[in-house]
């Protein structure tokens, strides 16, 4: 085998362990929680996973109360990233002049910028 062959299958086993890696990881959560009544469905014993965009850390939290739940979507509240300890706030957005619309739940950091992002963790098995 010449030595650009062997860099190759190098480089794709690599490649291919890192994707595996990363659906693995991806299939422990379920549907991202983007809207108030997705969080008003939540129950105790549930569990939640949150990501922060800006440093890949999670933090899996089993709720104790719906009002444990309700307060990740509350207009204002903060939460911690475990990683980089930045400081996010919830902000709520719906469409003007539509009430029907789904309130929408989005975490930002200081700047304004959405850097967090919350799913409800599949089942264990």
């Amino acid at each position: 085998m010449n030595l650009p062959r062997v860099f190759v299958m190098i480089l794709g086993l690599i490649v291919g362990t890192a994707a595996l890696s990363v659906y693995f990881d991806r299939a422990k959560v379920g549907a991202s929680l983007t809207t108030k009544a997705q969080f008003e469905q939540l129950r105790p014993g549930d569990r939640i996973v949150y990501v922060c965009r800006e440093c890949d850390a999670s933090r899996t939290v089993l709720l104790g109360s719906v009002a444990e739940a309700l307060e990740y979507s509350r207009e204002g509240a903060t939460l911690s990233c475990p990683g980089c300890k930045d400081e996010m706030r919830v902000v709520l957005k719906q469409i003007p002049g539509n009430p029907d619309s789904p309130v929408e739940v989005h975490y930002v950091n200081k700047k304004g910028h959405e850097c967090l992002t919350i799913a409800k963790a599949l089942p264990e098995t």
